[in-house]
């Protein structure tokens, strides 16, 4: 072998430099250069707040095998060799299959790569046995590489020639180049065995000096190993230089440097004597391997796998929107690709979510030793588990499924600012639970303790979030929850917050209102009374009587127009709000009464819009489109004096697109849209989305009305956690509504109902920025603009927003439990729960950096 060294130091792989060589190499670039491209390009649409759906984008198939090859011509046996001596440990402790091959034995072929993730090879020489052993030994190489294996290069390589009748014959250096190129590197040779003229450039101690400090003048050994330019997965860890430059190898030897061990996003090198002396390993061999083996992602993401299950698409649909609004990019597995994973492979993601169906031991492995390493799994339905899975899940019994249907209670620091959050009118099925070394965070209304509808659980080094609901994850008014399991998990999240709240009132006022419904409804009382039954009967409709003799004795639009004005002017002024007036005009659908005589009511109207500041904007029914035209002139000749509405409210589940083309035809000033659909059980029918063609922002209705029911209260909660919005609906007709007041003080009661709901949810959330719609839409449309990355290293937090010119972003994480800030750069600390620890952002420019203590 001495003698064959220093045959190949002479040689130096000169043949690499030939002409064809360069010609070769220059291609090689060339393929290099397009795949960089292509990545830049998929990295800004997965990072850059675009979620692509698993028929555009999945993870990349995982191999759970790794192929390691050893040489018996070297004495080796596929008991006893270097790599299950120094690997076979460390390659099952990740999750992986270490298969152990004879290369000088049976001829490897193509259908060998078939499940290896990587092939890891072992050589103590540095030649062939023969010519053709070494053409199919780099053959198969080559091929692994062009089927996705990674290829872990130890030691030798053991092909740079062959024995040919008891000599050596070197080959061509392009055909071994051609395959290290394609892992990162080429081999220069200048080989030289005098470790006086070597010296260390740079070396990762914790990669390289695992037993025993690196010694040059012990390892004495140098050839020239050049990582390819351009080529930013590749890393060095130990950087030895040459010093003496004989003039023969002037052209070749350059600036002496050569990477002798590192690692790339396709496999990794570590040159002889600098990976084992005095039979004790220099290289860290585990942290090699498991930096090629499980790359670690540069910037946070979130994987989610979702098998056969009811209500798959809408589940997915849910998840998709959910993160898409707080700009959280998603990677979907399918179960499939997921039984080809180690637990090592989902340790890059942040949080795994997972809804499954039915018990899958694959799976259940899987995530068994994702979890136990310190990964966060959240389940989104109930998961099929067996036996010894449920101590993963924290589950010691399993039982039947019961409905409830007065709401839930979430808690247990589970929301922003770590408050128990009543979320009314929604039913939950829950299965039947006891649990062990579990913490609830959220129960069913009224429910035993035995059915939890969501705990939180510790197992090995990491956590679990289950929800005990096969369908609550799949409405819309839960995918706050979502974005919150995250959260609740994971500390250092980093989540966007579009940060914007919308108060449209309508109608304002109602200009068809000329009774008076205070008397009108006064007298109906004092009706029932004389034929009222029991004195439980007759207090309560006292107390209706006086409830509304609190209000003036005036018609309804006179009412609107003075007290009710007022009133509204302090409430946008004490709570910091921005209000939208719509003004409702008569159409087929809605029952108002004519406009005769009541043009005063229209003008008193736009003037108090203008003089409160509220943003003017128009309402119309189901039949509104047919009539447009007649709308426009009728605002042109009675609430011009308010401006040119900004804002359109439809009181229609459907049909956006179509409503949107019409307002835009008729009322070019329009910039959004606000759809009240907030009846549907699971929230409203339609989504927030800018439309770019007819520059107009869709709105839904989140909440509704003076009074804040419970209901209303979750579902603001729970859009401001998913997507920063809410939009409020403020309808003064509810004043006389037997709905809404019959049951109340009337007015002042609202009044003050509101303002101490309101006073509530600004208390939790004080840094919400209540806009009106044409304001909201702009915001909006800048948000739904944005790009943004995120990623943590260490105590060191760093946001990327790529924001349209003249905007900001607002983002918010939740840090380890005691851990404050030490620094910041280039953005503002809005507001911190000290309860729950999360923190608000808003950046300064496109990188925002926050520091922990």
């Amino acid at each position: 072998m001495a003698r064959a060294a220093k045959q190949l130091f002479k040689r130096g792989g000169g043949e690499h430099y030939t002409e064809t060589g360069k010609k070769k190499r220059t291609m090689i670039q060339s393929e290099n250069r397009l795949h960089r491209i292509g990545w830049t390009v998929m990295t800004a649409l997965l990072f850059g707040g675009v979620i692509l759906s698993a028929a555009t984008l999945r993870a990349a198939p995982q191999r759970v095998k790794v192929l390691c090859l050893y040489s018996s011509s070297e004495g080796h046996s596929v008991q006893h060799n270097p790599l299950r001596t120094h690997c076979g440990e460390a390659i099952a402790s990740m999750g992986l299959a270490a298969e152990y091959r004879d290369v000088d034995g049976d001829l490897l072929g193509q259908s060998d790569i078939e499940h290896v993730r990587a092939v890891v090879t072992w050589y103590g020489g540095i030649v062939a046995k023969s010519r053709q052993g070494a053409r199919d030994y780099i053959q198969f190489l080559d091929h692994a590489v062009d089927h996705g294996a990674k290829v872990i290069i130890i030691n030798s390589f053991g092909a740079y020639g062959y024995r040919d009748g008891g000599r050596t014959t070197w080959l061509d250096a392009a055909s071994y180049n051609r395959l290290f190129e394609k892992i990162g590197f080429t081999f220069a040779g200048c080989g030289s065995t005098d470790g006086e003229n070597l010296t260390v450039v740079r070396k990762n101690r914790t990669m390289v000096e695992k037993e025993l400090p690196q010694d040059l003048k012990k390892s004495a050994y140098y050839q020239r190993f050049v990582p390819v330019k351009g080529r930013g997965d590749v890393v060095s860890h130990l950087v030895i230089k040459r010093k003496d430059i004989p003039p023969a190898l002037k052209s070749r030897l350059g600036d002496g440097r050569s990477s002798v061990v590192l690692t790339s996003g396709k496999g990794g090198f570590a040159l002889e004597r600098y990976v084992e002396r005095d039979g004790k390993l220099l290289l860290n061999m585990p942290l090699f391997l498991k930096t090629i083996l499980f790359p670690e992602r540069e910037y946070q993401n979130v994987a989610v796998i979702i098998g056969d299950v009811d209500n798959r698409e809408r589940l997915k649909d849910n998840v998709e929107k959910a993160f898409r609004y707080a700009k959280i990019p998603l990677v979907f597995i399918s179960p499939r690709d997921a039984g080809m994973m180690a637990a090592g492979d989902l340790l890059g993601y942040e949080a795994v979510l997972i809804a499954a169906g039915s018990p899958d031991s694959a799976l259940e492995n899987l995530v068994t030793g994702y979890v136990r390493s310190g990964g966060r799994a959240v389940f989104l339905r109930p998961f099929g588990a067996s036996e010894q899975f449920r101590k993963v899940l924290g589950v010691a019994e399993y039982g039947d499924s019961r409905r409830f249907g007065k709401g839930v209670k979430i808690s247990g620091g589970f929301f922003i600012d770590n408050m128990t959050v009543a979320c009314g009118g929604c039913s939950v099925t829950v299965k039947r639970a006891v649990l062990s070394g579990a913490t609830v965070i959220a129960r069913p209304a009224g429910a035993p303790a035995e059915y939890p509808l969501a705990w939180v659980k510790g197992y090995g080094e990491g956590k679990v979030l289950y929800w005990n609901d096969p369908s609550v994850m799949a409405q819309k008014r839960f995918r706050g929850a979502l974005v919150q399991s995250v959260h609740r998990l994971v500390p250092g999240f980093v989540s966007g917050v579009a940060n914007v709240g919308v108060m449209a009132v309508s109608p304002f006022p109602e200009p068809g209102s000329l009774e008076n419904s205070r008397n009108k409804k006064i007298n109906e009382y004092r009706a029932l009374l004389n034929r009222a039954h029991g004195p439980d009967h007759i207090r309560t409709l006292q107390g209706y009587i006086r409830g509304l003799e609190r209000y003036p004795d005036m018609k309804d639009a006179d009412f609107y127009l003075g007290p009710w004005m007022k009133d509204m002017a302090n409430l946008q002024r004490t709570l910091n709000l921005r209000f939208t007036g719509h003004v409702r005009f008569h159409d087929r659908d809605c029952d108002v009464a004519g406009e005769k005589n009541i043009a005063y009511v229209f003008k008193k109207a736009a003037q108090g819009i203008k003089d409160a500041g509220w943003s003017p904007g128009i309402e119309v029914c189901r039949e509104g489109r047919r009539d447009f035209g007649d709308v426009q002139g009728r605002w042109k000749s009675l609430c011009a004096v308010a401006g040119e509405p900004v804002s359109c409210l439809v009181r229609d589940c459907r049909d956006a697109a179509s409503w949107m083309e019409a307002v835009r035809r008729t009322f070019p000033s329009v910039q959004s849209l606000i759809m009240d659909c907030t009846g549907n059980e699971n929230g409203s029918d339609v989504e927030r989305k800018w439309n770019s063609a007819l520059k107009m922002q869709l709105l839904p209705v989140v909440s509704q009305g003076f009074r804040l029911v419970p209901d209303e209260m979750g579902r603001m909660y729970d859009s401001v956690h998913h997507a920063g919005v809410a939009v409020h609906l403020l309808s003064p007709g509810e004043v006389f509504d037997p709905g809404a007041s019959r049951s109340y003080s009337g007015w002042q009661w609202m009044k003050k109902r509101f303002e101490d709901r309101m006073d509530t949810f600004q208390g939790h959330f004080p840094w919400l920025r209540w806009l009106t719609a044409a304001e909201a839409a702009e915001a909006l449309r800048a948000y739904e603009a944005t790009t943004v990355r995120a990623k943590r290293k260490g105590h060191t937090i760093t946001v990327y927003a790529d924001v349209p010119s003249g905007h900001y972003f607002y983002f918010r994480f939740r840090p380890e439990q005691g851990r404050r800030i030490r620094k910041i750069s280039n953005c503002w600390l809005i507001n911190i729960h000290r309860e729950s620890g999360d923190m608000l952002f808003k950046t300064a420019g496109k990188r925002a950096v926050i520091v922990l203590r």
